[in-house]
């Protein structure tokens, strides 16, 4: 499972369990984050607080996988884990 979560001025999270599916990068255009993998992958969304958005992409391996954000309008940061 990946999570990635992305903070409205705040960060982005994102983990992933090994799997078929390989995380392969993360990056911003404006105020969007794009996550990109080998396939399109299942996922869920969720909020934790006001300033945070976790996006748990359901069999990716995040592996070498790139976050290329630089914080910028909405998007102060991004996280990618590997999850469990």
């Amino acid at each position: 499972m990946a999570t990635m979560a992305a903070l409205a001025a705040g960060s982005t999270m994102l983990t992933a369990a090994s799997a078929s599916i390989r995380l392969l990068g993360v990056s911003a255009q404006d105020n969007a984050v794009v996550i990109e993998a080998t396939e399109p992958a299942a996922y869920t969304v969720s909020r934790p607080d006001r300033g945070t958005l976790v996006v748990e992409l359901r069999n990716v391996s995040v592996a070498d996988a790139v976050s290329r954000v630089q914080p910028q309008g909405l998007v102060a940061g991004v996280r990618v884990e590997q999850g469990t």
